[in-house]
């Protein structure tokens, strides 16, 4: 029976990748450990409402699956402050990891960023690269690390700088024709159905995900 585990399934690339792993059909059962009850039932959804905290243990028979698939993350803005920020996207994200791993889980897929790097002069990528490290660690049969830049997506929060960093894309994507930097604009729909595309597909080793690999792999989707 194959199984797959998602976290971070309430955000905008994590809503896609849940339905296309449930449209798919490649996967007999679709778990979820959320911080959020669940929006809807699906016979092959199961879903843990758990608080994510340090101090509350994790259900660790719920971890053992085929593959993991990680869209847990945070901005700057939305945590607070940069501690807030880190313990969201390191700390939360390699717990979680290594629980995972410990179940006995072979693969992880996640979503990271385009510009992580451990030389960067600013904290959010040298954070990504961080964790990205740390995850690398654990020495996963198949590892997928997704780097898209900017998300594009309607937020239930309003964010006004990506907002106006989306235009400024959109207005220079026009110039850009067939070339596909890793810096382009992408919509979080197709992050979360290229992870889930790339889950079924995993192949042994490591595997980095940029803008055209993504736009790539979502072009397979069953949900566009």
């Amino acid at each position: 029976m194959s199984s797959v585990l998602l976290l971070g399934a309430t955000g905008l690339v994590g809503q896609a990748a849940l339905q296309e792993l449930l449209a798919s059909g490649h996967w007999d059962q679709v778990r979820v450990l959320a911080r959020r009850p669940a929006p809807f039932a699906h016979p092959r959804l199961q879903w843990v409402e758990h608080d994510l905290r340090p101090e509350t243990p994790l259900p660790e028979s719920f971890l053992a699956v085929d593959c993991a698939l990680c869209c847990l993350g945070t901005t700057l803005r939305d945590a607070g402050s940069r501690a807030a920020f880190r313990a969201v996207d390191h700390d939360l994200i390699v717990r979680l990891a290594c629980a995972i791993r410990a179940a006995g889980t072979p693969d992880w897929l996640m979503v990271s960023s385009s510009n992580a790097s451990a030389n960067s002069m600013f904290f959010y990528p040298r954070v990504k690269a961080e964790t990205e490290a740390a995850v690398r660690a654990l020495a996963w049969s198949s590892l997928v690390l997704a780097r898209p830049s900017l998300l594009l997506g309607e937020r239930s929060q309003r964010r006004t700088g990506e907002a106006v960093a989306g235009r400024l894309m959109g207005a220079i994507e026009p110039l850009l024709g067939a070339r596909t930097p890793s810096w382009r604009a992408i919509k979080a729909d197709c992050v979360g159905q290229a992870l889930a595309v790339a889950a079924a597909r995993r192949q042994p080793g490591e595997d980095i995900l940029y803008y055209r690999q993504l736009t790539e792999l979502a072009a397979c989707s069953v949900t566009k």
